[in-house]
């Protein structure tokens, strides 16, 4: 039997959903700014509760956490070396936001149940991330959400997850999470296809390369017949189904094709053609930064300022790169603690896999594990720092923090002879 449904009371559930919950509703800050300070003052408090009754943790992971942390904190320090006469309270409440929530799930995940329940939440709030966009599409904009716009004469809805491009990234993972951990079949393939349609809605280069990249992720580790499972969707059903929505002129259906593929004259003007997009993002945008800053705020950082937009300081030019923020933020340093820690999750999971029996339990909340991590990194490359934002941070601080400092609980479960869910 899986031992930690033992070890985990109503509580700990209430405790986790509070506050992962607060995060995931930061959109609420549009009505009031006062919500702003909710979510912190949450996981501290939960912190601080926890704290009383502190469990043991694996060594080499927490010093590989707090040599990440403490490396996250310097370029507090570089701002003022460079752009001394900037106002940093924004930019310095927007980097620390997340910095809580890490110290809540350092005490509140203490087992393999805390952790799933945790990721079931955010794929929750997806889901209502999702409806938001369907809402919106039946009756009109949401006043308090972030500013609609047009794209090939459809109006591009923001969602409960935040601005117009927030939902194609963090659907994408959330998807991993539905299709492995969620046990009813038929609410797993309801939210799946939810999801991904939401996705789709929100006309978005991004949000086709995430369902793409959750598909090839799972052609490549799945047994050969979930291979031809896919193949056989991909080839066949997918295909058929946007053929159909497109014959019948489905609004939303026709403008994504047609975004992606230019198939009608004058198709996709309002938006630049993804390779296009992706050089930009590659490089052209990082680049205009790399001229304001020169080589020295590449190789040492510049502080909050690198962080532009992201950070609250939008006449700054944005790199839209994940790596070039890392960097000029805060130099070769901060972007080798980040690798550093990457690389050290990545390669315990694969170590952590070895002890696990194939399909079984511990297998597949690995298996998740790595699915978001690599979705996370892949999209950081054309999308920014995630763990920065609410919903980045808040599903990149539960993996790190639990693979980092629980592996045992894997360890321990894959002995189980009986491992149930």
């Amino acid at each position: 039997m899986d031992n930690t449904r033992k070890e985990i009371g109503p509580q700990d559930y209430f405790f986790i959903f509070l506050a992962t919950g607060a995060y995931l509703l930061h959109t609420l800050r549009n009505i009031s700014e006062l919500y702003s300070g909710v979510p912190l003052l949450i996981s501290i408090a939960g912190f601080l509760l926890y704290s009383l009754n502190r469990t043991k943790v694996d060594s080499v992971g927490f010093y590989a956490l707090l040599l990440f942390i403490l490396s996250y904190l310097l370029p507090l320090t570089y701002s003022y070396l460079w752009y001394p006469d900037e106002s940093y309270t924004i930019s310095f409440a927007r980097y620390l936001y997340m910095i809580p929530f890490a110290l809540f799930c350092i005490l509140a995940i203490k087992s393999t149940a805390h952790y799933v329940f945790l990721l079931k939440v955010f794929s929750f709030f997806i889901l209502l991330g999702g409806f938001s966009i369907f809402y919106q599409i039946v009756l009109g904009a949401i006043s308090w959400f972030p500013e609609a716009s047009e794209r090939e004469g459809l109006v591009r809805f923001s969602s409960l997850a935040g601005n117009l491009t927030a939902y194609g990234i963090f659907g994408g993972l959330a998807l991993p999470i539905i299709y492995f951990l969620f046990d009813n079949k038929m609410i797993r393939y309801c939210s799946l296809v939810t999801v991904i349609i939401a996705m789709l809605c929100t006309l978005q280069k991004a949000a086709i390369v995430n369902i793409a990249l959750f598909f090839m992720l799972l052609f490549f580790s799945g047994a050969m017949i979930n291979k031809l499972k896919i193949i056989g969707f991909v080839v066949f059903v997918l295909p058929l189904l946007i053929f159909v929505f497109y014959f019948l002129e489905v609004s939303y259906v026709v403008a994504t094709v047609d975004n992606i593929f230019r198939f009608k004259e004058g198709s996709g003007a309002s938006d630049v053609t993804f390779a296009q997009s992706l050089l930009d993002r590659l490089w052209f945008l990082p680049s205009q930064l790399y001229e304001m800053h020169g080589s020295s705020g590449l190789i040492f950082g510049v502080g909050m300022v690198g962080g532009s937009g992201t950070l609250g300081f939008p006449d700054y030019p944005m790199a839209h790169n994940g790596i070039f923020d890392l960097l000029f933020i805060g130099g070769i340093l901060n972007l080798l603690a980040f690798c550093t820690l990457v690389i050290f999750i990545l390669w315990r999971l694969k170590n952590l896999e070895k002890y696990c029996i194939a399909q079984s339990y511990p297998h597949t909340v690995i298996k998740v594990s790595i699915f978001i991590y690599l979705l996370i990194m892949v999209n950081m490359l054309f999308a920014g720092p995630l763990h920065v934002q609410p919903y980045g941070g808040v599903i990149f601080y539960a993996v790190t923090v639990f693979v980092c400092l629980r592996p045992d609980e894997i360890r321990r479960q894959a002995t189980c002879v009986d491992v149930k869910r």
